[in-house]
């Protein structure tokens, strides 16, 4: 029987990417154990490999990877001309709520720090609520779900729009994308929470403001 969800997390881990199970976007797992080394085959297959797979889970940071959520089509617009490389070099998959990039941490960067950035804002229709449409960056300690995963309740799969091998992925500073958001970039800068996250880990070299 085809099970894409466990195929695709022996694809990733294949890559070289760690990956964790999730009950919808919560870990089963103590993630802080795979934030430096890779889930073996047999614990792979006693999470995936099972008749309803839970979610695929990366956590941003480790494997130097690092990711930006965009839920809404303007939003998505305006970030993607931020990038400073060639788009085909940048995984990007859609979500139920958008689209949500992939980057590379370089070098001598080992902590990124979670920022939302409002893009604009629009009145919903029915319940006259103003809505936010936003741009957030995703730091360490959060967890970006990879495809396929799937939203619930909905039973939305989230798929690849561009899927470059990931040794071949755009490495890209926060502060890059930070500089170019600036005051004159972004219409609206939030003053929104965003996922908390844990405090410095020992030895960490540098943190990227």
């Amino acid at each position: 029987m085809s099970n894409p969800i466990y195929d695709a997390a022996l694809e990733y881990v294949d890559e070289g990417i760690s990956v964790i199970p999730m009950k919808g976007k919560i870990p089963q797992v103590n993630m802080s154990l795979y934030r430096d080394k890779l889930p073996t085959l047999e614990e792979l297959t006693k999470w995936f490999d099972v008749e309803n797979p839970p979610n695929i889970g990366v956590l941003n940071g480790s494997s130097r990877l690092w990711s930006v959520e965009c839920n809404s089509t303007v939003a998505n617009n305006w970030f993607k001309k931020l990038i400073p490389e060639p788009l085909e070099k940048v995984a990007v998959f859609r979500t139920l709520c958008g689209l949500i990039y992939l980057f590379k941490l370089p070098e001598d960067i080992e902590r990124v720090r979670s920022r939302v950035v409002v893009v604009h804002t629009a009145q919903n229709k029915i319940t006259k609520e103003r809505m936010a449409f936003c741009v957030e960056i995703c730091g360490n300690g959060t967890i970006t779900c990879l495809p396929p995963s799937v939203s619930l309740p909905s039973r939305t799969i989230y798929y690849w729009i561009n899927r470059p091998p990931f040794k071949e992925l755009a490495v890209v500073s926060p502060r890059i994308i930070l500089d170019r958001i600036g005051p004159k970039n972004a219409p609206i800068q939030a003053n929104l929470e965003p996922t908390p996250q844990p405090g410095p880990q020992p030895g960490q070299a540098k943190e990227e403001n």
